[in-house]
């Protein structure tokens, strides 16, 4: 059994609902997940736009963010699915961890601008890569599909996936047919 207790502890959630906003948030969408609840989605209440003090504001957020990603699959996977039975929530669950965009600056050579932030560097090919983790589910783990070097560029012969791609991909895991809503999609 996990108990709220139990949960509030493992995501950094006060009793009164305070610290780890995502926790909290984590901690709802664990409840829903086990009353049968097919689709959730948690947003940061963060500011994650940083221009300036990201090396800063960054490690704060990304914590938070972890801490509640890593207490979700620790939890999932030890709860009974109360639907499908000899599985966990984790083995019918997707969590997929997402951004709207990205950012940097590479040009100035290290990924962050004067005011130790980065921008919106659309015309940076190193912009459009980002990591992208999902678990869960039926996807077969332990795997690594392109990766990054420390200067923001692609690692050797990697590939680079489209962000359809990765939610064709989810949508394969969840037994939904990807062209559906992704015609021609590889």
């Amino acid at each position: 059994n996990v108990t709220n207790a139990g949960l509030r502890a493992s995501l950094g959630v006060t009793t009164s609902g305070g610290g780890n906003s995502m926790g909290a948030k984590a901690m709802l969408a664990l409840r829903l997940r086990q009353l049968g609840c097919a689709g959730i989605t948690l947003s940061s209440d963060e500011n994650w736009d940083l221009h300036s003090n990201e090396d800063q504001g960054l490690p704060p957020r990304a914590a938070d963010t972890g801490r509640a990603i890593a207490g979700l699959v620790d939890h999932m996977s030890r709860i009974p699915d109360p639907f499908d039975d000899g599985k966990t929530l984790l083995d019918t669950t997707v969590i997929t961890v997402m951004t709207d965009f990205n950012r940097g600056n590479w040009g100035a050579g290290n990924g962050f601008n004067g005011g130790q932030g980065s921008d919106h560097s659309t015309d940076e090919d190193k912009t459009a890569l980002q990591c992208i983790p999902i678990v869960g589910g039926t996807l077969p783990g332990g795997k690594i599909l392109g990766q990054v070097g420390n200067d923001g560029s692609a690692v050797g012969a990697s590939p680079v996936y489209e962000t359809r791609q990765l939610l064709a991909t989810v949508l394969d895991v969840m037994g939904i047919a990807p062209g559906s809503y992704f015609p021609g999609i590889n």
